[in-house]
């Protein structure tokens, strides 16, 4: 059976003829039944317009008492042929978001503070909203180091949508300020 179908009743008309002229231009019908004196059958939307002539030609008339299908179920709901469009600017969307980092974390310092680590990161234009191809983490990590004469190590990474710079700190800064 095609796609979509339809239930026809036959109203009036010649009715056997009708039926026999289907059959003779070989266009199968389905659930063929007579009801109350109405005979009834399903059939593919192609061969309805196949029929048109054949129930001019026998002076009868047809209902369709039922649309079944995907066309038809198109035609009763097309806001679902925005359904893809949706998707796809979604996952656009998603796909946009995640090529940002929204969050800078800072571990590992205890001599350098937080706030320096930022305003520094702020000033080589690294923040929360940029592009992650657009860092360079062997530069930064040596720009890191070469800046605070504290920080002996720094391994910069991403992992999602987060930043994380880690940093180690020479033992004799950490010394100095216990003592002090």
């Amino acid at each position: 059976m095609a796609d979509s179908y339809v239930r026809i009743v036959i109203l009036k008309g010649e009715r056997e003829r009708l039926i026999d002229l289907i059959h003779r231009n070989g266009i199968t019908l389905y659930d063929m039944n007579l009801n109350e004196g109405k005979y009834q059958f399903t059939l593919s939307v192609k061969d309805l317009f196949e029929i048109r002539p054949l129930i001019k030609k026998t002076h009868s008339r047809v209902r369709i008492n039922r649309r079944i299908g995907k066309d038809f179920f198109i035609r009763r709901h097309p806001e679902i042929l925005g359904l893809p469009l949706y998707i796809f600017i979604f996952s656009f969307i998603v796909y946009l978001l995640s090529l940002r980092i929204f969050e800078i974390n800072i571990s590992g310092n205890e001599v350098v503070t937080d706030k320096e680590i930022y305003d520094f990161l702020q000033k080589r234009n690294v923040e929360s909203g940029m592009i992650k191809s657009d860092i360079d983490f062997y530069e930064l990590e040596t720009q890191i180091i070469s800046a605070y004469d504290e920080i002996s190590f720094v391994s910069v990474s991403i992992d999602g949508n987060k930043l994380y710079i880690k940093i180690i700190e020479n033992d004799e800064t950490k010394e100095k300020i216990i003592k002090n």
